[in-house]
């Protein structure tokens, strides 16, 4: 049966169909406290970021064939999972090919009054969680907006640096900045008002969201921005040293010799090195770069985002002096203390 909208409900309650610019894609059409959410699961925004892809920035997903199915929760991206949270994710697999969003849109698609549309950039200290690891149909519902939650590469995968040319970093931001883009793009398929977006997010999203807000590549991306128990200007939104983590990176995985300085390092030849590593031995490799770290008088955030003249243009709390920086153009709120707006597992 098609209806108007180019909506086509293919079964009772069940699934919901959308016609976007890149093609077809079937979500769930699901009721919640008597009223109807859609919820459209693991949308690629990127090309999976494997084999030459990795530590590159994300390349826009193309279009599909066919039907796509957005009904299922997709991996995490690599991070090592806690047994807690491998009981209790309905899709607890970690892959690389993690790029997707997760969309939520209440009382049905109506691209005659868009609704406003909040994205939500998790937490985890730049190394762990998932937007898999909340739902947003609540607040998508009680808000009467349509929420969408960001996947974005973590750890070294996401945030690996040789502070040169050969690994520049930040390919989380670059993620998250792609994802915008996207929304931007197609959210007007599902019935979003792309010039009424709000970011927000907690702990190294709220992070993100002072370091994009920051940024020139972010300006009419989204309009109002919230950071809860972090923002762009914090001591961890950024890490410093980070081309000597990614040198114990290459030592750990037996790419260069240990008694190799920092400063004699082919930095070209360790990426290729790392490119080529199993992910597993990469996150065992990481987790034991964190543990050092933990013994640090100071709190040292690491793998994490660096100045890296392209989407950092200098230490953000310099940034804040600058008149024209983007921050000054969109109304923010920055919350001290964490304030659960989703519902978290």
């Amino acid at each position: 049966m098609t209806c108007a909208c180019v909506i086509c409900v293919v079964s009772a309650s069940s699934t919901v169909e959308v016609e976007t610019k890149l093609g077809i894609i079937r979500g769930l059409n699901i009721t919640r406290n008597n009223q109807i959410v859609l919820q459209f699961l693991q949308v690629p925004y990127a090309q999976p970021p494997i084999y030459a892809l990795r530590f590159h920035k994300p390349k826009k997903f193309l279009s599909w064939i066919g039907v796509l199915n957005a009904t299922k929760f997709g991996p995490v991206c690599p991070q090592i999972l806690s047994n807690r949270y491998k009981k209790i994710l309905e899709n607890p697999n970690i892959s690389e090919n993690c790029l997707h969003l997760y969309i939520y849109i209440p009382n049905g698609i109506d691209q005659r009054h868009p609704k406003p549309v909040m994205v939500y950039i998790h937490g985890g200290g730049y190394y762990s969680k998932s937007a898999t690891f909340y739902d947003g149909s609540d607040l998508a519902l009680k808000g009467d907006v349509i929420v969408v939650l960001i996947n974005y590469r973590l750890g070294m995968f996401g945030f690996m640096s040789t502070e040169d040319n050969t690994s520049k970093g930040n390919y989380g931001l670059w993620d998250q900045i792609l994802a915008l883009n996207w929304i931007k793009e197609h959210i007007s398929s599902f019935g979003g008002d792309q010039t009424k977006v709000t970011v927000f997010g907690h702990s190294a999203g709220g992070y993100s969201i002072g370091i994009l807000s920051l940024s020139p590549l972010t300006e009419g991306l989204y309009q109002r921005a919230v950071s809860m128990s972090g923002f762009g200007t914090s001591e961890r939104a950024i890490t410093h040293g980070a081309k000597n983590t990614t040198v114990r990176l290459a030592k750990l995985l037996s790419c260069i010799d240990e008694s190799m300085e920092t400063e004699s390092v082919d930095t070209s030849s360790i990426v290729h090195c790392i490119r080529t590593k199993p992910m597993s031995a990469i996150l065992k490799a990481t987790a034991s770069i964190k543990a050092d770290h933990t013994k640090a008088l100071s709190f040292i955030m690491s793998p994490g985002p660096v100045v890296d003249n392209e989407i950092i243009l200098d230490i953000p709390k310099r940034l804040l002096t600058d008149p024209s920086s983007a921050s000054f153009k969109l109304p923010s709120i920055i919350w001290r203390e964490q304030t659960t707006l989703m519902a978290d597992y």
